[in-house]
């Protein structure tokens, strides 16, 4: 082999390792993308489950501070903003499972956007949402 052989061989390992990485970002975004969504959907089950000692504790703290809410009025808002969460973390999941399969980049990403409205404990589903967000934007490229 001369030179100009040697070269060219190591030219083209080089761009195959390239094309290797650049793959790994959408898995990458696709994989935290999954993870924000089903800490969210994880997370907002208890509250549409044992709605009764929720609603408990929060008619004894409005009564402290002399509001009156009925129970029915706090269990329909429960389950109105849990039905909501869950949605939008349904979307985030799709946002992943689209950046796996690489397609549909713009609904991705706005799907991966919408994963910010997903609060999860201590706010991890939206700051892994807006994390896989950013590497989803960096691997637009890899979609068709």
């Amino acid at each position: 082999m001369n030179d100009d052989e040697l070269k060219e061989e190591s030219i083209l390992l080089h761009t195959e390792k390239q094309q290797k990485r650049k793959k790994n970002l959408s898995f990458s975004a696709a994989l935290i993308l999954i993870f924000a969504g089903a800490i969210a959907i994880i997370s907002w089950f208890p509250f549409l489950i044992s709605q009764d000692q929720i609603v408990s504790v929060f008619q004894q703290n409005f009564e402290r501070i002399n509001i009156m809410i009925s129970a029915e009025r706090i269990k329909s808002l429960i389950t109105t903003i849990g039905a909501i969460e869950i949605i939008l973390s349904l979307l985030v999941i799709i946002s992943g499972i689209l950046a796996l399969m690489r397609k549909r980049w713009g609904f991705a990403l706005i799907f991966s956007l919408l994963g910010f409205f997903t609060v999860g404990p201590f706010f991890i589903s939206s700051v892994l949402a807006i994390i896989g967000l950013v590497v989803l934007y960096l691997a637009k490229h890899e979609f068709n």
